[in-house]
Formats: structure tokens, C-alpha cells, sequence
């Protein structure tokens, strides 16, 4: 994403309540090589890969912008994806 310069060519897919990014399956990598677009898939805390941290009591206590920009900041760094080259 790059500053801001990249925005449309990167996506971030969040799913639902009660979901994790598993439930995705293999739609991710599909979105990459048609968009030819980074995907970032995040786990909400309390499920999948982010079941250790505790789940927030409350709909509105899942806004967690902090921890959500340290995820894609983290994202950036890694190489990109054969799927997404």
C-alpha cells in the first residue's frame, strides 16, 4: 500500500461474527490472481488464528483500529504471495 499510493491494489477481507478467515477457503488467492491484488484475510480476536486474545464483550468493543493497523502494517513487510506476482 505504499504511503497510500497502492490503495487499489490491495484488499482486506474481515469475516463476519462467529467466522474466521478459514471459512474464506480459497477465495482469497482466487481475488489475488484475478484483481492481481494483495488480499490481507484477518482473524478477529477470539477466533481462528487470534482465538489466544480475548474476545470483546460487546459489538462495538471489536473496533480495534490499533491492532488492525499493526496487522497490515506486518502484512506489508512479508514478500508478496506467488498468487498475487
Amino acid at each position: 500500500m505504499d504511503g497510500g499510493a497502492n490503495l487499489k491494489s490491495a484488499w482486506l477481507l474481515l469475516r463476519g461474527l462467529g467466522r474466521e478467515k478459514r471459512h474464506w477457503g480459497s477465495f482469497p488467492e482466487a481475488l489475488e490472481r484475478k484483481l492481481g491484488a494483495r488480499v490481507l484475510a484477518l482473524d478477529l480476536p477470539g477466533f481462528g488464528t487470534e482465538n489466544a486474545r480475548p474476545s470483546p464483550a460487546t459489538v462495538l468493543a471489536l473496533d480495534e483500529p490499533e491492532w488492525i493497523c499493526d496487522q497490515i502494517a506486518k502484512w506489508q513487510r512479508e514478500p508478496r504471495s506467488p498468487a498475487s506476482r
